[in-house]
């Protein structure tokens, strides 16, 4: 629970998400089924399972973040936040998602790790002013929850932003040590760089662009990128863009 909440704090938004008992009991059932299918895919039972205890593991599985070969819990929580280029960052939105509240967590050792983490919660009472939330972000980012092939994301408030158009969104990032520049736009479409790509579907929250530039694009303690995200429209109607400095160091 520390790393999640460590992770939304990173992004700007609410770290003070709770464990739930009932979710925790429901991901721990789901953890155990994945173990002893040996799958994190619609693991089905394995004939000596409890009818009740499957249908409220399987249950769980299907409304978790899920995955398997991870140490520990806190690294399977850095690995969803991760992600690679090509998919739509769910586990990364739906744990950056703004209005989560509570959340279950469960780990269980078979043949290898398992983990998976109930993330559907909206139950915050109060809704949370942001503009945008972006991984990498928050002015100051440690360089270990972050890699050269991981996409970077802005998700935007739909509140105050209409839905980008992935053809009309241009990504300029900009490295301060030696002034290179990269433009990207909608026909970037290499998942390993150049690439850029836009969903607007609710995993956690919509209205999302996902970026990544080439290999050329290092991130070690004392970089500095100025991001300029443009082509957007405010929930008026009218033209905008945003900017924002990321300065990556080494944590502790």
């Amino acid at each position: 629970m520390n790393m999640v909440n460590f992770v939304r704090f990173l992004a700007g938004l609410p770290d003070d998400v709770a464990q739930d008992a009932t979710l925790g009991d429901q991901a721990q059932h789901g953890a155990v089924l994945m173990a002893v299918d040996n799958t994190v895919s619609s693991p089905g039972n394995p004939g000596d399972m409890d009818s009740a205890f499957f249908n409220e593991a399987s249950t769980a599985v299907s409304q978790s973040l899920v995955a398997m070969g991870y140490s520990t819990l806190p690294n399977t929580v850095k690995a969803w936040v991760s992600e690679t280029a090509g998919s739509i960052l769910p586990r990364r939105r739906w744990i950056l998602n703004p209005q989560m509240q509570y959340t279950g967590l469960g780990f269980c050792n078979g043949s290898s790790a398992f983990a998976d983490m109930m993330a559907l919660d909206t139950s915050r009472a109060a809704t949370v002013s942001y503009d945008y939330t972006a991984w990498p972000g928050g002015e100051a980012f440690p360089v270990q929850f972050f890699s050269s092939t991981s996409p970077w994301s802005v998700t935007l408030n739909p509140s105050r932003y209409q839905a980008p158009v992935a053809a009309a969104i241009t990504v300029a990032m900009r490295r301060a040590s030696d002034g290179k520049v990269w433009i990207l736009n909608s026909t970037d479409t290499n998942t390993s760089g150049p690439y850029l790509a836009v969903d607007n579907s609710p995993a956690g929250v919509g209205n999302c662009i996902m970026f990544l530039a080439d290999s050329a694009v290092t991130i070690s303690a004392g970089d500095q990128y100025t991001v300029l995200v443009a082509g957007l429209k405010k929930a008026d109607g009218s033209d905008t863009s945003i900017y924002y400095t990321v300065n990556f160091f080494d944590l502790p």
